[in-house]
């Protein structure tokens, strides 16, 4: 299986340095749609996931045109018992890690300046917070998605 993990705000929406506007954008996510066939699946990794569940993701994507399936979020622990922050990288490679013996490949939507865990960078598609998601963004998504399907990285 091919996972999609997707930041929300700055992927699906738009930042600039005045306005942020909260709401999913659906020509956004209709450009989502290129990364999606019979065997990829998505996981949420935004921040959304500490007030929104899977069930209620799939909905608001599919009204606004996604087409594929949303199976999980990663992890919303985000402090190790010594007290130290557990990055978003470091929150993916867990659901990886977890996950490991049905995944294929893999690809990270975001617009965070760094992820925190070199471990899963040759695999993240950096996002322009101020854009949001484009045309060149899904085509580096495709070539990560489809380059590792040999699993030597994952």
């Amino acid at each position: 299986m091919k996972i999609g993990f997707f930041d929300i705000d700055g992927v699906f929406n738009r930042f600039t340095d005045k306005v942020g506007d909260p709401d999913i954008d659906k020509t956004l996510v209709k450009l989502a749609n290129q990364l999606v066939d019979a065997n990829t699946r998505f996981v949420i990794s935004s921040s959304w996931r500490y007030h929104h569940g899977v069930r209620e993701f799939q909905r608001e994507f599919e009204a606004a045109g996604f087409e594929g399936k949303i199976i999980d979020s990663t992890t919303c622990i985000n402090t190790r018992l010594d007290g130290t922050t557990i990055s978003r990288g470091d929150q993916i490679l867990l659901w990886i890690e977890t996950h490991r013996e049905h995944i294929d490949s893999y690809v990270i939507l975001d617009d965070f300046t760094t992820l925190g865990c070199p471990e899963v960078e040759d695999h993240w598609v950096k996002i322009d917070s101020s854009i949001g998601l484009t045309q060149a963004n899904i085509d580096s998504a495709k070539l990560i998605l489809d380059n590792n399907n040999g699993k030597e990285n994952i």
